[in-house]
C-alpha cells in the first residue's frame, strides 16, 4: 500500500532522522515508498569550512526496525573536490549498517591550504545495498529524494597577490583640514615586508625619504598604517604616523592601487586627517 508523506521521519534507534520535511505547497516534494524498508541519507546538502577542524558526518539510515543483518550500503563520491587533495573520507566506497542498527556514517575531513581558489563540493550518491533496499524516496523529485547529497567545501583563504602592490607608484596627498596644504603629489615605492607576509615597506612615503610599514588585509584588499614611529621633528619632538580609516575597493587587489588616510601625531597634538591615493605608475 502506498504512502505519502512530506515529514518523514526514520526512527534509528532512540534518535530520528528527518527525511523530506518539506513546504507543503510543492507537489514535487511529497515522497512515497513501497515495502518496509528504504535507504537514504538524512540530508540534501552540508557546508564545511576548508580549515574546518572538525570532520564532517554524513548520515545513511534505514526507515525500518533495527535491520536483522549487517547491510552494506554502496557509495561514490563525486564533485568537483578531489580525495587526498581537497578532503580526506574514514571509508571510501562502502560503509556498513551494522546488525540491530538503523545508521552507518560517511565522515569526511576538509584538507586545508593557503590558496585562493572557488568552492569545491563532494556529492554522495548511494549506488546499492546487500539487501537490496528501495534507495531514496521513490516518487520524489531529485532534489528530495535522498539519494545523493552535496557537500560545499568553503574556501576561507581571501583573493590576494600581495605582489600585486609591489612597484613604484604616483602618490597623491590632500588635507581636508586645509585645502591650501595641497594637494600634490610624489613619486613612492612599494615593497614587500620581508618580516611580515601582510607587510608593505612604502618608501618614501610623503616624498620626504622615510619609509613606512603597512599592511594588506587579503580579503577586503584595504591597506592600512599600523601606529608607528615616524620622524623626529625638531620642534616638537618625536612624530607618529597611524591610519584613521581605510578605502579599498575589489578592483584594488588586482591592480595595486589603494588609497588610505592617516595622521601624525606629536606631543603637541595630532595633524590630519591626510589622504593619500597611491596610483601604480605603467
Amino acid at each position: 500500500m502506498k504512502r505519502f508523506i512530506n515529514k518523514l521521519f526514520l526512527s534509528f534507534g532512540i534518535v530520528s532522522l528527518v527525511l523530506g520535511a518539506t513546504s507543503c505547497d510543492d507537489p514535487e516534494d511529497i515522497g512515497k515508498f513501497e515495502g518496509p524498508n528504504f535507504i537514504a541519507l538524512d540530508k540534501a546538502a552540508y557546508s564545511v569550512a576548508e580549515n574546518s577542524t572538525d570532520p564532517l558526518t554524513i548520515k545513511i539510515g534505514v526507515a525500518s526496525t533495527p535491520v536483522k543483518e549487517d547491510v552494506t550500503v554502496n557509495y561514490t563520491l563525486g564533485g568537483t573536490a578531489i580525495v587526498g587533495e581537497d578532503y580526506t573520507v574514514a571509508s571510501t566506497g562502502s560503509v556498513v549498517i551494522p546488525k540491530g542498527g538503523n545508521t552507518a556514517e560517511i565522515v569526511i575531513t576538509p584538507l586545508d591550504n593557503d590558496v585562493y581558489e572557488a568552492n569545491k563540493t563532494v556529492v554522495v550518491t548511494i549506488t546499492s545495498t546487500s539487501a537490496d533496499f528501495p534507495i531514496g524516496l521513490s516518487g520524489n523529485s531529485e532534489k528530495t529524494k535522498r539519494n545523493f547529497t552535496t557537500v560545499t567545501i568553503v574556501n576561507e583563504d581571501c583573493p590576494l597577490i600581495a605582489e600585486n602592490f609591489v612597484g613604484t607608484y604616483t602618490a597623491l596627498y590632500e588635507y581636508a583640514a586645509d585645502p591650501a596644504d595641497g594637494p600634490y603629489e610624489h613619486t613612492t615605492t612599494v615593497a614587500l615586508d620581508p618580516e611580515d607576509e601582510t607587510g608593505l615597506l612604502i618608501s618614501n612615503f610623503w616624498g620626504d625619504g622615510v619609509t613606512v610599514k603597512a599592511k594588506i588585509n587579503g580579503c577586503s584588499g584595504a591597506v592600512t598604517i599600523p601606529s608607528q614611529n615616524y620622524y623626529v621633528h625638531p620642534k616638537y619632538g618625536q612624530a607618529k604616523i597611524q591610519s584613521v580609516s581605510t578605502i579599498a575597493s575589489s578592483s584594488d587587489i588586482k591592480t595595486g592601487n589603494f588609497k588610505l588616510s592617516f595622521a601624525v601625531t606629536v606631543a603637541a597634538g595630532s595633524f590630519g586627517n591626510y589622504t593619500a591615493k597611491f596610483t601604480k605608475q605603467n
